[in-house]
């Protein structure tokens, strides 16, 4: 997932971590801030990619699962962001809330396991949400906003009820492969030439709507 991010030199900004309350919180800026966040021996690594830095400095920070008891909320605020999660299956306790902000932004996980609710907000831009190998607990909610967006979601399980929207813009995507869930509802949005498509899918309650081609 980290390969080929090098190369994309961005005006690089500061994005603070900390613990507050059991919470594991980052927070960007208004640049463009490339933050991945992996299991490194059963901790969470937080590293600034393409001189992004956290809290003022060059160096990762590490936090143990003793501290993150709780959520772990992401809000990247303006810019075109990249957020990735990669825990080799370590279980964020609670939720997962990640705001892209305004911005082209992408955001991917790999082996995530997440203890309840999963809430993603692209916010206004070409947005990129790629999640793989991800358990969520509970409910799943992503919402693309506005503009050309691209969704894909692979060996993906859903424990209730996974809502996804993908706003207003044309020509949006939505890629589902091996998902399963209680429920679904799949929103193509206002724009023209939405896709949906579909391989291997167990959802016993699916709902979509907004969809000009559905394969």
């Amino acid at each position: 997932m980290l390969e080929g991010l090098e190369g994309r030199r961005l005006q690089a900004g500061n994005v603070t971590a900390s613990i507050v309350n059991g919470d594991l919180r980052i927070i960007g800026d208004n640049l463009s801030n490339q933050v991945v966040v992996i299991e490194d021996a059963g901790r969470y690594r937080v590293r600034g990619l393409n001189n992004t830095k956290i809290n003022s400095a060059a160096a990762d920070l590490f936090f143990s699962q003793e501290q993150l008891t709780r959520d772990l909320r992401v809000d990247m605020k303006g810019g075109n962001d990249i957020f990735l999660l990669v825990l080799n299956g370590i279980q964020v306790p609670r939720d997962v809330k990640v705001s892209g902000g305004d911005g082209n932004d992408t955001v991917g996980f790999d082996q995530v396991n997440v203890g309840n609710d999963l809430t993603i907000d692209m916010g206004r831009g070409n947005d990129v949400v790629n999640l793989e190998n991800t358990l969520v607990g509970d409910d799943m909610t992503i919402d693309t906003g506005a503009d050309r967006d691209r969704v894909r979601l692979a060996n993906v399980q859903v424990q209730d009820r996974l809502d996804i929207d993908l706003g207003s813009g044309n020509a949006d995507l939505l890629q589902l492969e091996q998902v399963s869930a209680t429920r679904a509802r799949l929103r193509g949005g206002s724009g023209n030439a939405d896709e949906l498509r579909r391989t291997d899918v167990t959802i016993d309650d699916l709902q979509f709507n907004g969809f000009e081609e559905l394969s």
